[in-house]
């Protein structure tokens, strides 16, 4: 389907996870998703209310999903960021402060909660939800870096940890209880931070390049 430039009548307020499918200008299909995971399609017209067509993964309303809160902090250079973290409903008995699992994405930077992440949403790794469904809390940090730089790896368990203890510092989780998940690059960070710190309880790498000799002739 070909989108064409919608009149701003026709889309009415857009969410952050939002999706326009098409438009002829007067008319527009939109997807629109929660952080729950339910959502719909909508058929929203310039001269009249919306209508909504189709509900997608409705089932999701009876599943309990994360709370999501912002951690504001800084990248390498200063810049302003911000990394989620993803807290269970309630806590379990005898555990006032879940445990913190960290998966780190060396590069990635999420602005808003990462989409991937969200209920009904598909993912190679273990998802998060799934994770806060199990009691723990999950921390998606904000790491971009400078490829221009050199090694990528120099520091990245530092950077990891600064976006820990912000985390920590709400008083939501347990700083002391700490693991690192990564996928593919983020298994090769988690690889990296390995010797780089003694404050992960943890590391679980999955689907990294580990020997980068053997990987180069390949």
């Amino acid at each position: 389907l070909i989108a064409l430039h919608p009149k701003p009548s026709t889309l009415g307020m857009l969410g952050p996870f939002d999706n326009v499918l098409t438009t002829n200008g007067d008319i527009a299909l939109i997807h629109r998703r929660s952080t729950s995971g339910p959502g719909s399609i909508e058929l929203s017209r310039s001269d009249g209310a919306p209508r909504q067509v189709l509900s997608i993964n409705a089932s999701l309303n009876r599943v309990t999903a994360a709370r999501i809160l912002p951690i504001l902090h800084e990248g390498p250079a200063g810049e302003p960021l911000t990394s989620w973290l993803y807290l269970p409903i309630g806590k379990r008995p005898g555990h006032p402060k879940p445990p913190l699992v960290v998966m780190p994405y060396p590069s990635a930077v999420y602005p808003k909660p990462p989409l991937s992440t969200l209920p009904g949403e598909l993912r190679f790794p273990v998802h998060p939800q799934v994770l806060v469904g199990a009691g723990y809390a999950v921390l998606m940090p904000s790491l971009p870096f400078n490829r221009a730089a050199g090694e990528p790896m120099t520091g990245v368990a530092e950077q990891i940890l600064e976006i820990v203890d912000k985390a920590a510092a709400l008083g939501e989780v347990d700083g002391g209880r700490v693991a690192l998940f990564g996928h593919s690059f983020g298994a090769y960070a988690a690889m990296a931070s390995a010797p780089q710190t003694k404050r992960f309880k943890a590391i679980i790498a999955v689907a990294g390049i580990s020997d980068l000799v053997s990987y180069w002739g390949v």
